[in-house]
């Protein structure tokens, strides 16, 4: 019989926490997406996985400071994601659901390809920290700074989204795109200026 440890579980808890923390971040990026264009992008975790290796380069290979080598990686997937939109997205707009998911599919097994590819020697590699790896310890629970600043990251990201989305003209245009195109399109062209 395993003997209950208080302590363990809320370090297991905890460490739950920073995981999920990840998988949210991931959430929220698809909900985003969802949101602004209807569409489940099953590519959005490939993407993400592919600027993560960019950043992993970059910080490999010319040791710039972590702030410079992330807005290099986030401009890199901003790039990578207007690529897969105007090359893939854009043109399967008026295609089915299905049609637009396999396309997705497609975009996520060819990233995972590439990525595979390119750092087929990585594997062993130490990953970048972003924070520091000293512990705080609360109570019997031990979190390094990489676990605290992920969760935070987490909460501000999704506020963040929650209030673009909710609360902003942008946010409000992104809900109304995705849910009628077409009137958004004509909404957009009786209030333009040329239109007048």
């Amino acid at each position: 019989m395993l003997a209950f440890s208080s302590s363990l579980l809320a370090q297991d808890a905890v460490n739950g926490l920073f995981l999920g923390a990840i998988f949210a971040l991931l959430g929220i990026g698809v909900v985003l997406i969802y949101k602004s264009s209807g569409v489940l992008n099953f590519a959005h975790g490939s993407m993400a996985m592919f600027c993560t290796y960019i950043y992993f380069q970059i910080d490999r290979s010319f040791h710039l400071p972590v702030g410079v080598s992330m807005l290099i990686a986030v401009a890199s997937g901003v790039v990578l994601g207007a690529l897969t939109y105007l090359g893939i997205f854009r043109r399967m707009r008026n295609a089915g659901l299905l049609a637009k998911v396999i396309g997705a599919l497609a975009v996520a097994g060819f990233l995972q390809g590439a990525a595979a590819f390119l750092w087929r020697n990585a594997t062993q590699a130490k990953p970048p920290m972003q924070f520091s790896q000293h512990v705080v310890h609360i109570g019997s629970v031990g979190l390094d700074w990489q676990h605290i600043g992920t969760i935070l990251i987490t909460i501000a990201a999704g506020a963040g989204v929650i209030a673009l989305v909710k609360w902003t003209t942008f946010g409000i245009a992104l809900r109304a795109t995705a849910q009628n195109r077409m009137a958004a399109k004509s909404s957009r062209r009786r209030s333009s200026p040329c239109t007048r």
